[in-house]
């Protein structure tokens, strides 16, 4: 072995104790050392050393601030690990309304030894929720009874109260469905009820995840009047082409699949195809005067493959759609006989002004797929219509804008089987 190897090596060691102390990095740098016998050392490049990400990687895990109980002994409580969050919780808290928890911990669990007369924290539970929703779930549990039975107070100069986070709410919803926290259910379920019976709540302006979620959590615990609640407003809001921004399809169709909602899958089908063929009209040039009515939509391929449509019955659905409107601008609803005196001469003047209110409906209504906007604009084109024809009596025009009425529910009744191979 040469000297230069005896004498390189050390400091060759050296320097990288040094360097790794100081964080600074040898790439692109050489050393020259004189040994004591005058000979010049060339110590090697080291390759860069890469510092320690900051702050630490995520799967180191941490103390939660709120939830990581610490009162000395450790008999009382149970570790949990939900992500990269601790949680250590008194056993009394989780062991409300017959939980699931309680029968945990009637198991043994293992308890790594320290030593013969220590140990060390209870092997932690591990938990596949996120670590806001237990951290939700365990805000209810420890929250006093006023916190429970008042909203959070803002900080505005008036002392008004407003309401409690829907994320918050769902969430308790959800765990403590998952948990068996009975009453906590019902607690966090009554303030959404009461939320979204609010014209301007989250059911008329929340995205279609945050319905789809709260017609999930009413289903779940078997809460009717919300479940009735969302699902009208759903139907609204699916149904209503006016508001801008179009609605996002996947999470209510996942929730009708989930939950066996064939109406409600249906009213989401007849949105995207509508929406579809809106679309395409609006991509299409007005000038090139082309009637474009009868042909297919335009295919949203990202939109169709996430629904999981079928292609061919898409088509078949969409046709169908414009072979209802073609029955029915040609067919006045049947006009029950009230009692008129010329019920003959009604019913005739009841199908001609039917045929011009379904003429005034394409106008305004281009999308010849969309039955049930164009009865819905006829709705309101025939009340001014019959309100001054004179050959109609008062009761046959209430009889014949109830016809009107119940056409458009008996259709929106109809959609399920119209998609059903889709």
């Amino acid at each position: 072995m040469s000297l230069t190897d005896i004498v390189s090596k050390p400091l060759r060691l050296l320097l990288k104790i040094i360097v790794n102390h100081r964080g600074s990095r040898t790439d692109n740098i050489s050393y020259a050392v004189t040994s004591k016998q005058g000979a010049v050392l060339q110590i090697e490049q080291e390759p860069p050393i890469t510092p320690l990400p900051y702050p630490p990687p995520s799967n180191t895990n941490v103390f939660d601030e709120d939830y990581y109980k610490s009162d000395g002994n450790t008999d009382g409580f149970c570790l949990f690990k939900v992500e990269n969050a601790l949680f250590r919780v008194h056993r009394f808290v989780l062991a409300r309304d017959t939980s699931a928890f309680e029968s945990m911990f009637k198991i043994p669990a293992p308890r790594p030894k320290l030593d013969d007369n220590k140990t060390i924290f209870d092997v932690p539970v591990a938990l596949t929720d996120t670590a806001e929703q237990f951290r939700d779930l365990l805000w209810a549990l420890y929250a006093l009874p006023n916190d429970l039975h008042l909203s959070e107070v803002n900080g505005d100069r008036d002392g008004a109260s407003s309401p409690l986070a829907m994320n918050r709410l769902l969430n308790i919803s959800e765990m403590a469905h998952k948990y068996g926290f009975v009453s906590f259910e019902s607690w966090a379920l009554s303030h959404i009820y009461r939320q979204c019976l609010e014209v301007s709540g989250p059911l008329h302006t929340g995205s279609s995840s945050l319905c789809a979620r709260i017609l999930d959590a009413a289903l779940g615990a078997g809460h009717h009047g919300l479940t009735e609640l969302v699902m009208d407003v759903l139907a609204q809001r699916l149904l209503d082409f006016s508001s801008p921004g179009d609605f996002y399809l996947p999470p209510i169709l996942a929730i009708a699949e989930k939950h066996g909602l064939r109406r409600l899958r249906g009213m989401a089908l007849y949105r995207h195809i509508i929406t579809s063929e809106r679309r395409r009209k609006s991509n299409s040039n007005p000038l090139l005067g082309l009637d474009s009515s009868r042909a297919p939509p335009h295919a949203h391929k990202c939109i169709e493959d996430t629904l999981g449509l079928d292609r061919a019955s898409y088509l078949s659905a969409y046709h169908s759609l414009v072979n209802v409107w073609e029955h029915v601008r040609s067919n006045a609803p049947p006009l029950e006989n009230t009692g008129c005196d010329n019920h003959g001469e009604c019913l005739s003047c009841w199908q001609e002004v039917w045929t011009q209110a379904a003429q005034a409906a394409e106008a305004t209504q281009p999308v010849s797929a969309d039955v049930l906007n164009r009865i819905q604009a006829m709705n309101k084109i025939l009340r001014r219509s019959l309100w001054t024809h004179t050959s109609i009596p008062l009761t046959c025009a209430l009889a014949a804008l109830e016809g009107c009425v119940n056409l458009r529910d008996g259709l929106i009744g109809n959609l399920p089987q119209l998609f059903d191979e889709l």
